[in-house]
């Protein structure tokens, strides 16, 4: 497995894809924008409405990061196709597609290969050591209008790594909101100053969805 986060690439999409598609497309509003980290070790942890989330996190950050992604985002769309025209064509869209995702910092996540797993949080550590910045979804997957489950096992390995390190990582939470503002889709994204959680607060999983539920507006 290779993570190749790409400076020129992350710079190029930030500027030409990002910044156009918020501003034109959309009624963008950032709040909080000064909260955000310069620097890691650090985490931030932000509400999935929808896929142009990482455009938001991407273009208000002033430093690249990395992003915690789920293994299927890197599959095949044409999958039941095998042997296909399809099936082939969705094998060369994969190849380009997930370039581009490491290239923009993506650290795929398996539940179902927990070698790659294991990979991937080792190589998580050692961006934290090279003082990078990593964003996950808690909610593990797009959920509009609403707040969904938690998904806590990234929440917990903070909590592990705190305590193997004897240190607490900054938090930063960000909650996006979208609302239909004629004629465009208003964006809205606040930005919390970074907190330091207790590494035995039982209830952090709990604070951390709610923070991110009041600064959606949901």
């Amino acid at each position: 497995m290779k993570f190749e986060r790409n400076f020129l690439f992350y710079k190029l999409f930030r500027r030409f894809v990002c910044f156009p598609t918020l501003y034109l497309l959309y009624d963008f509003k950032l709040k909080g924008r000064e909260n955000l980290p310069r620097e890691g070790p650090a985490f931030i942890l932000s509400k999935h409405w929808e896929w142009i989330d990482l455009f938001v996190i991407c273009y208000a950050s002033p430093v690249l990061l990395y992003y915690v992604a789920k293994q299927e985002l890197f599959g095949n769309i044409f999958n039941d196709f095998p042997g296909t025209f399809l099936y082939k064509a969705g094998e060369l869209l994969r190849g380009v597609f997930c370039r581009g995702l490491y290239w923009m910092g993506a650290v795929p996540i398996s539940r179902d290969n927990p070698k790659e797993t294991v990979t991937s949080f080792k190589f998580m550590e050692k961006l934290l050591d090279e003082k990078e910045i990593i964003v996950f979804f808690p909610e593990g997957r797009m959920i509009r209008n609403a707040m969904g489950e938690v998904k806590s096992g990234l929440i917990k390995w903070i909590m592990r790594l705190q305590e193997k390190r004897k240190k607490r990582f900054p938090v930063v939470i960000v909650g996006i909101n979208y609302k239909r503002v004629f004629p465009r889709v208003q964006i809205t994204c606040e930005i919390d100053p970074p907190v330091y959680y207790e590494t035995h607060d039982e209830q952090i999983s709990d604070k951390i969805m709610e923070r991110i539920r009041i600064l959606s507006g949901l």
